[in-house]
């Protein structure tokens, strides 16, 4: 129990001494339900931010029951201070589902479909380069 105490302090401590990230601009596009194994989804986003807009498609894949990959690849244009700048975002993630709600109905189990993720994007534009990772959980 001791090391384990020890453990989470020192992750606390390692939260505190890291610096503040940019937000992913590409996000989470899609539900907590994978992707069935050889089957794929294609989309095109548009999003609107603060100081930006970005134009992109997202390809997810099924590559094993309950896991799906993505990619995205798309184009931003960042107005900061009045300096417009564009450049490019590429982007990619893995879904794993943990929970499937149509097994479970019928032995009474999870209501829902949930499912965690981790996520790596880059963007680069004409007067820096962001890359930011993620984690995430969709229900």
């Amino acid at each position: 129990m001791g090391n384990f105490r020890i453990a989470v302090l020192l992750f606390v401590s390692l939260l505190f001494l890291t610096s503040p990230i940019q937000a992913q601009f590409l996000g989470h596009l899609s539900t907590a339900r994978t992707v069935p194994v050889g089957g794929y989804d294609l989309g095109g986003y548009f999003g609107v931010y603060e100081d930006a807009f970005a134009f992109f498609g997202q390809f997810r894949g099924g590559v094993a029951e309950y896991l799906d990959l993505g990619v995205k690849l798309g184009m931003i244009s960042l107005d900061f201070a009045g300096e417009g700048s564009e450049g490019i975002i590429l982007g990619g993630d893995f879904k794993y589902q943990l929970f499937d709600a149509n097994l479970e109905k019928s032995s009474g189990g999870f209501p829902l479909d949930l499912s965690i993720g981790a996520g790596l994007e880059f963007f680069s534009v004409t007067d820096f380069n962001v890359f930011s990772f993620g984690a995430n959980f969709c229900g």
